[in-house]
């Protein structure tokens, strides 16, 4: 176990001058929602949140006015455009190189920031608030809008066109909402107040100033003035860049001509985009403003949850039943300085307790969404803005995204402890192993030196990220986790090979986990109407109203948190077992039979040591008995044990597929030599799998969900890395996973 600080932004010492005597505009309310949508008080005699002006009803109504007029007359001419000449922009806008692309959009507005990631960088930049104001007031309300991502890949453009003319300025408010939350707690956009108004955020009167409502507030039906228009602002700012774009990708176009050809366009937009040089479509958590909205589709969110706690579970089987999954396994994890140490085999063991608890987590979440979605499908009719979420609803979500922060917690404490142990960091930190009075190997973890955080995103920008995304999701001064998701993707792309392989499996994996927590995270936050806000001794008595065995696990009782590791002699001598290997003879009998009986011990001993740590952590004050009235087992108890999928019950007969896919399926099962020891090229595999009606997206980190078609579930592999070859191994436990649940075998398929 390990213990480790984490690296926070800076805040630079010398942003503000204290102001007195000024005057102090106060907010309608102060309650945990509200006062995100203004200055608080205490702030305002600091000249970085003063507001800049003060302005009256009738000048922000026309302001206003003149923002949605212009919004809906751009986007429904770009709606026309895309319509009539839909191919065309999509077949030039390809065509054309990455100079000519970058050009074409300085051409439609100068002002259009050249680099990427400009709220990353701009710290280390070194300018002085004010002339941050000035300067960069646009790059602050779009900083997705940039030439160097826009003409890298024209998907990012065309995406961005065809979503915003697609979905409403309503359905993408709460994310541009939450895309302005950075400069707006920051001081770096210049503010305005206009007393106790707010700003209707849906319906046919969206952008309309209205007298304050407290609890349309709290839902977010309004949004108060000062956070209201930046939201306004940024969108005509937008949809007037991406019409003048248009206009010039249509250069010499006849515009009057009557014929309509947009049926490529259509077609290519709803198949979905990808990042380039991958051949799984992207994630649009990650690439949130060139794909949909955020929805919150809790059908999607609990079929998440459902296939990462498979997913967990499967990695948990197949280290306690496959002899060769567990050594890689081993040889995977043992590759850093502290595992060179003679705590290396409880390391180990400490590295599979967290396996345990990544399912755990997962089984947790599932249970949490499932939960959720019950009441939503009870509810659909009843959800809706302008009104209160329903009262047996609204509970659940909060206590969702309880759940979501609470697991967040661990996440960063874990990602603290892994990441310095690894190859690619562990240069950065001095690691110290001691023994403490219960014979757990503990370990602190600090930094070898001490780099500002605005150096070091130049410096190294893979520590700088790391080191971010540690951030709590509720602190103040925080980058988006988006983009901070996304920013080592767009590096290590450009990096060289040792760079790359900085960022090992391990580490990919964990990213993955901690992405799809905050994925959840935002569709829960961004949910419209939005529940209410709960500070801490809410949520403690809405766990107290809705005490049931999932809540009681996010109630903290305050005592010391007691660790409990598994043995790990056992593990050493199933490390140091020399593997069966050659011909099956008695002797290749004898050493398979030591291994199992080695890891299996092991595990025996873990699962009583795990019986243990849930009796302490589920144990609860006794309860009145309550009167039986069901029989002690359920009617048709047998019925409900859920029994291994076969394959005669999921394909009844033989399914004809291509030569590349049958071959894939002949080295997940193999027969011969040749093909146990086979390996798979990643894009390969996707391509492969798309062949037997699998669609495969990005979800996170190195997570890929491959989607079922024809049964509607789905199965998550981790894309290889920092190669993008699947070893024979990990390709023969894929084969293992999908037998599981899909019934697979090397029979089932022939060639079409």
């Amino acid at each position: 176990m390990f213990t480790s600080g984490h690296m926070t932004r800076d805040v630079e010492p010398e942003i503000y001058i204290l102001v007195d005597h000024i005057p102090i505009h106060s907010a309608p309310c102060e309650c945990g929602s509200c006062e995100q949508q203004f200055i608080r008080k205490e702030l305002q005699n600091k000249t970085l949140y003063m507001y800049e002006a003060v302005v009256p009803a009738v000048d922000a109504k026309s302001l206003l006015s003149r923002y949605t007029t212009q919004i809906n007359t751009d986007r429904a001419y770009l709606a026309d455009r895309c319509d009539r000449f839909g191919d065309t922009i999509l077949s030039r806008w390809r065509k054309k190189s990455y100079n000519k692309r970058e050009t074409l959009i300085l051409q439609a507005d100068s002002t259009i920031e050249k680099e990427a990631w400009f709220r990353l960088r701009i710290d280390g930049v070194g300018m002085l608030w004010q002339d941050v104001r000035k300067q960069h007031r646009n790059q602050w309300l779009l900083p997705y809008m940039s030439t160097e991502i826009m003409k890298s890949n024209p998907s990012v453009l065309l995406g961005l066109i065809y979503n915003r003319v697609r979905y409403s300025p309503e359905e993408w408010a709460p994310f541009d909402s939450d895309l302005i939350r950075e400069g707006f707690s920051s001081g770096q956009l210049g503010l305005e107040y206009c007393g106790h108004y707010g700003v209707l955020m849906h319906g046919v009167e969206y952008g309309k100033l209205v007298p304050w409502n407290k609890e349309a507030a709290e839902r977010w039906d309004i949004i108060g003035y000062p956070r209201a228009r930046l939201i306004v602002e940024a969108q005509a700012l937008m949809f007037s860049r991406l019409r003048s774009i248009v206009d010039l990708i249509l250069d010499r176009v006849n515009t009057l001509d009557s014929m309509r050809a947009s049926d490529k366009w259509q077609q290519t937009m709803r198949a979905g985009s990808k990042q380039s040089g991958r051949v799984e479509l992207w994630s649009d958590y990650i690439n949130q403003p060139f794909s949909r909205p955020p929805q919150f589709d809790v059908d999607y969110y609990c079929s998440v949850a459902k296939a990462r706690m498979q997913a967990a579970e499967d990695h948990l089987w197949l280290l306690q039943t496959d002899l060769s999954y567990t050594r890689r396994f081993i040889k995977l994890m043992a590759v850093g300085e502290a595992y060179t140490t003679g705590w290396k085999h409880e390391l180990i063991a400490q590295d599979m307790h967290l396996c345990m608890e990544e399912y755990m987590l997962w089984q947790e979440l599932n249970e949490a969404w499932s939960c959720v979605r019950d009441h939503y499908r009870r509810f659909r009719d009843n959800i809706y803005p302008g009104q209160p979420l329903p009262h047996r609803l609204e509970p659940n979500l909060a206590l969702l995204e309880l759940a979501l922060l609470r697991n967040m917690e661990k996440r960063v404490r874990h990602l603290s402890a892994h990441v310095p142990q690894r190859p690619g960091f562990q240069h950065l930190y001095k690691i110290t192993m001691n023994t403490d009075e219960t014979g757990l190997s503990r370990g602190r973890i600090d930094r070898a030196c001490q780099t500002p955080t605005n150096v070091l995103y130049y410096a190294d920008p893979l520590d700088w990220i790391v080191g971010q995304l540690r951030c709590h999701p509720d602190e103040e001064h925080r980058f988006d986790h988006a983009e901070l998701f996304a920013r080592p993707e767009a590096h290590l792309a450009e990096a060289n090979a040792e760079e790359r392989g900085r960022f090992d499996e391990t580490i990919y994996e964990k990213m993955s986990s901690f992405a799809a927590l905050h994925e959840m995270l935002s569709a829960v936050r961004l949910h419209r109407p939005a529940f209410n806000f709960r500070d801490e001794k809410g949520l403690h008595d809405l766990l107290k109203l809705n005490s049931t065995a999932f809540t009681r696990r996010l109630v903290p009782d305050g005592a010391p948190i007691r660790a409990y590791p598994f043995p790990s002699k056992y593990l050493k001598i199933f490390d140091q077992t020399a593997p069966a290997s050659g011909k099956k003879t008695e002797e290749w009998l004898e050493r398979r039979t030591a291994e199992r009986r080695a890891l299996g011990t092991f595990w025996n001993q873990a699962r009583e040591t795990l019986r243990l740590e849930l009796q302490s952590k589920l144990a609860i004050g006794e309860r009145a008995p309550k009167p039986k009235t069901r029989p002690s087992e359920p009617v048709n108890h047998q019925a409900s044990i859920v029994e291994p999928l076969t394959s005669k019950e999921v394909l009844k007969s033989q399914i004809p597929t291509t030569t590349r896919a049958l071959d894939l399926v002949k080295k997940m099962y193999p027969i011969t030599a040749g093909e146990a020891t086979a390996n798979v090229d990643w894009d390969l595999f996707v391509h492969s799998m798309a062949d037997l009606n699998f669609n495969a997206r990005n979800v996170g980190g190195s997570a890929v969900a491959f989607d079922h078609a024809a049964s509607g579930r789905k199965i998550i592999f981790h894309r290889p890395h920092p190669v993008s070859k699947i070893d024979s191994v990990m390709l023969q436990s894929m084969g293992k996973r999908l037998s599981k649940h899909f019934g697979w075998n090397r029979d089932i398929f022939v060639e079409a």
